[in-house]
């Protein structure tokens, strides 16, 4: 789970395996210097806490993009209905 929030997070192609490696790591401290955290690569409660509410916000943000696109798609539709009339 923790690789897979941090493909989310530093949108990188991470290879969710469930091992800890130094790339893990490396996304780790990323994440934690985005985020205004010491960078030592440890998941502790905070970090983790941080990560989810940063997910969360992504989460919104895409439900919002997906809203706008489908009311532009809607809006195109109708356009293109009455220009056809």
């Amino acid at each position: 789970m923790l690789q897979t929030c941090l493909e989310l997070l530093t949108e990188s192609d991470i290879l969710s395996n469930g091992h800890f490696n130094h790339y893990t790591e490396n996304l780790i401290k990323g994440c934690q210097e985005t985020i205004g955290i010491a960078a030592d690569g440890v998941v502790d409660e905070l970090v983790w806490e941080k990560m989810q509410s940063k997910i969360i916000i992504l989460k919104e943000k895409i439900k919002h993009y997906d809203r706008c696109i489908g009311e532009k798609d809607r809006e195109e539709k109708i356009s293109k209905r009455s220009n056809e009339k």
